[in-house]
This record gives structure tokens, C-alpha cells and sequence, in this order.
């Protein structure tokens, strides 16, 4: 079990964002911001210290951005020890100092849009993806057999690809924070972290057992 639902925490952390709404142009610094104040950037980078600040940050509406053209999504892929040359491999290359592994790897995105036509948007700057790396093992295994959103394509396409907008937040961070990848992660030691922000230079945190 976890041992504190994480949705049950919500007015104990709204105050690491400490915004009660933005622009979309200035929300990757938000989050940035308040992952700082939060100590993540120095270390702490395990899902109990993140999450209070990226469902926080999350939950903020920009004033730019219709609620239907704000995206938030959660993906979890699988990065091999070896990869195949000519390959593509959708977890990408992992940090340096923890590569030479098989990896998970999750990843909450959010990023905005603007409507310039009926079926029709173009992407709008000030999104951010947080990316965490984990040691593969038999605990992830589990998750494949817990969830029926697995998709199992192959290392090019994520095995868990699940989003919402801002017209179903409440009820699509629910059932992330219900899921079995979510509540795998939140009980594992992260390895290293990602902040990857538009039109910026990533941040890279190692974990505990990364270094």
C-alpha cells in the first residue's frame, strides 16, 4: 500500500507552486521553481518529494490556454541495457552516469495549444516534462499484469501512454494516482530525474543510488 494516498495530501502541498493562476509562457519556471523550494533540485527526487509539486502545479490554470488545449500525460517505458543498433528506442537515452542497465522510465508532461481551427492547434511555448529513471526488476512486471492499458508494440512506442486535459483533470489524476505504474513508483527509489523544459537547457538530478 501506499502509505499516504497522494490526492489525500492536496492542502498540505498546494504551497510549493503558491500560484493561483499563470501564463503559459511562464510555467516551465513555475514548476522549476517550486521543485527548488521543495529540495528536489538537490537531491530528493523520489515520487513522495515530487509529487506535491508537479499535482500542485498541475492543478493551476493558465489564463492563454483553453482547458481542452491544456494537455497533462503520463507515459512509462521500458530503456534496454544494450541498444539495438538503427533502433528507436521511445525512452530515449538515459543520464550518463546511469546508463549500461535495463530502465524504466515514467513521465509527466504537460504542455498547452493554441485552437486556430476546428481540428486544428499549434503548440504553445512554457510546457514541461518531468522524467524519472528506475531500475528495471520484477516489481515492474507486476505492472503489466495490473493494468489493461499496457501496450506492448515494442521499445519505439511507450507501454503506457495516458493523458487528460484540463476539462477532466480531477478524474484523470485520480486514476493515475490509483494506478499500479503510479503506486510502483511512488514505493522504488529513483535513480535520476529529468526537467525538461521548452526552450531550455534540461536539469539533470541524480538520485541517491545514481551517484
Amino acid at each position: 500500500m501506499v502509505p499516504e494516498r497522494p490526492g489525500d495530501t492536496e492542502a498540505r502541498v498546494r504551497g510549493p507552486v503558491r500560484l493561483c493562476v499563470m501564463r503559459s509562457e511562464t510555467a516551465g519556471g513555475e514548476l522549476t521553481a517550486g521543485l527548488e523550494r521543495a529540495g528536489v533540485l538537490g537531491g530528493a527526487i523520489d515520487l513522495p518529494a515530487i509529487w506535491p509539486v508537479l499535482s500542485a502545479w498541475w492543478r493551476v490554470p493558465v489564463l492563454d490556454v483553453a482547458p481542452e488545449d491544456d494537455e497533462r500525460s503520463f507515459l512509462l517505458s521500458i530503456a534496454p541495457a544494450i541498444a539495438q543498433p538503427g533502433a528507436t528506442t521511445f525512452a530515449g537515452r538515459s543520464p550518463d552516469e546511469i546508463a549500461g542497465a535495463e530502465l524504466v522510465r515514467i513521465d509527466f508532461d504537460r504542455q498547452f495549444a493554441c485552437r486556430v481551427g476546428p481540428r486544428t492547434t499549434v503548440g504553445l511555448p512554457g510546457g514541461a516534462a518531468i522524467s524519472l529513471w528506475y531500475a528495471s526488476g520484477p516489481i515492474w512486471e507486476t505492472v503489466r499484469d495490473a493494468t489493461n492499458e499496457w501496450i506492448d508494440l515494442g521499445l519505439s512506442t511507450p507501454h503506457i501512454d495516458a493523458f487528460g486535459d484540463g476539462g477532466d483533470l480531477a478524474a484523470f489524476m485520480d486514476r493515475l494516482e490509483r494506478s499500479a505504474a503510479f503506486t510502483t513508483a511512488w514505493r522504488q527509489r529513483a535513480l535520476a530525474l529529468r526537467v525538461d523544459l521548452d526552450e531550455r537547457d534540461d536539469i539533470v538530478v541524480l538520485g541517491s543510488e545514481g551517484t
